[in-house]
């Protein structure tokens, strides 16, 4: 019998819109309100990623999603089917969701190939047998599908829970903190592999991290959320370079916080003077510097502003350097800059500091 088909077609009338559309959750957990009016929505083959501190309620918004929680308010549809209300549940096993835990949850006493072949029940053996190698030939690891999962390495094991999840071509995956119990370098590998694999089989896709750089990188669009709520929700670039909130900018990047009053919609400080648009004169604002938005310079350039360096620190390809900005009036400031190694930095030089105002956003106090 024919292997189906990866990725699926897609049924008439699904190659666009939303696959995962989810309105006005609310959840309780005793008196503790963890969401607060959720609404998100997934469209096939995009990557949505939930990021945001602890107990905010990115795991609880994908435990309602997968039905491993019942919904106390709102609702949730796939493909425009209601499956979690107040009043109705779907049971996990039949929203066609597939799953992938950080403690990859595979079967021990059996073989990958029956561990990616085990949700496939509806086919017939020779079918479940040609899908599970299949799945395991698009991970790398077609050559040990006899092997059990202990003798497999952290990565491997996780290749094949997300494997056995993607087997059965869900309409929908949603993945809790797949990589956390990954090392750093075995980590960024899964990363692009799983990118490819989800991209693959334009299933609409729902991640769950902590981990910022980890949602920038696989992302198309995120959701950040913070005490229940999405605060802010686009896609990497808008949420790294338009920060609708401090949270939001401190978030995905280290900061240089600086208070300032606005002047004529102006905010000065001693590293220059940037727009303050809607703050009243005399309103006091703060401003928000990237340290990749501070140039450091070994000569003066039209207006830049001369600083001192307390230390520098090498990190590969770019060194931070700890600056210290002084006026002439006593006043001074201390910022963290992130500039080419290339450059010699050292403590006590004189550098010149420009700024990109692309990296600078300035909010109410």
């Amino acid at each position: 019998m024919k292997t189906p088909d990866f990725p699926p077609a897609l049924p008439a009338g699904l190659t666009t819109g939303h696959r995962l559309h989810a309105s006005g959750l609310r959840h309780r957990y005793d008196r503790s309100d963890v969401l607060r009016d959720v609404s998100v929505s997934v469209a096939p083959g995009e990557i949505l990623c939930l990021v945001g501190p602890s107990g905010c309620g990115k795991s609880t918004l994908l435990r309602l999603i997968a039905g491993l929680e019942r919904v106390q308010a709102g609702s949730i549809e796939i493909d425009g089917e209601l499956i979690a209300s107040a009043d109705r549940h779907v049971l996990p096993e039949r929203r066609d969701v597939g799953l992938v835990f950080q403690d990859f949850a595979l079967f021990p006493h059996m073989s990958l190939a029956d561990n990616v072949a085990f949700g496939l029940g509806k086919l017939p053996r020779a079918q479940r047998k040609s899908v599970a190698l299949d799945m395991l030939s698009r991970v790398g690891l077609a050559d040990r599908a006899d092997d059990a999962p202990h003798v497999l390495s952290g990565g491997q094991q996780q290749r094949v829970a997300l494997a056995r999840a993607l087997a059965s071509r869900p309409r929908l995956m949603l993945l809790d903190e797949p990589f956390s119990n990954l090392d750093v370098r075995l980590r960024h590998r899964m990363r692009i592999d799983t990118l490819r694999l989800l991209k693959d089989s334009n299933s609409a896709s729902i991640m769950v991290t902590h981990d910022p750089d980890e949602a920038m990188f696989m992302a198309d669009r995120i959701a950040l959320m913070n005490e229940g709520r999405i605060v802010q929700l686009g896609s990497p670039a808008e949420l790294y370079r338009q920060p609708q909130s401090p949270f939001a900018a401190e978030f995905f990047g280290d900061v240089n916080r600086i208070d300032a009053v606005a002047v004529q919609g102006r905010a000065v400080t001693l590293l220059g003077i940037f727009d303050a648009p809607g703050i009243a004169d005399g309103g006091r604002v703060q401003v928000l510097l990237r340290p990749e938005a501070l140039l450091a310079h070994a000569q003066a350039l039209p207006g830049s502003v001369p600083a001192q360096v307390l230390a520098s620190h090498m990190l590969g390809g770019y060194s931070l350097l700890e600056l210290t900005v002084q006026a002439s009036d006593g006043r001074q400031v201390t910022v963290q800059a992130q500039v080419p190694s290339a450059g010699q930095w050292h403590a006590g030089q004189t550098v010149h500091v420009t700024v990109n105002p692309a990296g600078v956003f300035v909010f109410p106090a």
